[in-house]
């Protein structure tokens, strides 16, 4: 006596469309994982970037901190001066200049007339 019946096919069937259903409902949460995974790489990027940003700005205020109270040099000094009191210097007109003759220098040359 053969008791092999032949296989129940519709359950084979249901049997293969749950692994398939559960195969593909594995697949999209490891898409999601991975991109869940990606988003947040993207986060600690941008998080880290961002406070490189701030630690190169607070390390520029402090340069320009630094450079505003240190001391000044000599050679510094006679150049803002000169830098200073030569913006305002400009020629006027030869009316509203002294007139007269000019002396005659030993030793020093003397401009006769400015150019402008």
């Amino acid at each position: 006596m053969d008791n092999s019946s032949p296989p129940d096919y519709k359950a084979l069937f249901l049997r293969a469309e749950e692994e398939k259903k559960q195969a593909e409902e594995e697949k999209r949460q490891a898409e999601e994982k991975k991109k869940w995974a990606e988003e947040e790489r993207q986060r600690e990027a941008e998080h880290r970037k961002r406070a490189e940003e701030r630690q190169r700005e607070a390390e520029q205020e402090r340069d320009q901190e630094r450079e505003q109270t240190r001391r000044t040099t000599f050679a510094e000094l006679i150049r803002y001066c000169y830098n200073y009191t030569s913006l305002y210097l400009r020629v006027e007109s030869p009316s509203r200049s002294t007139t007269g003759t000019v002396p005659v220098f030993k030793g020093k040359h003397c401009p006769l007339q400015l150019l402008s």
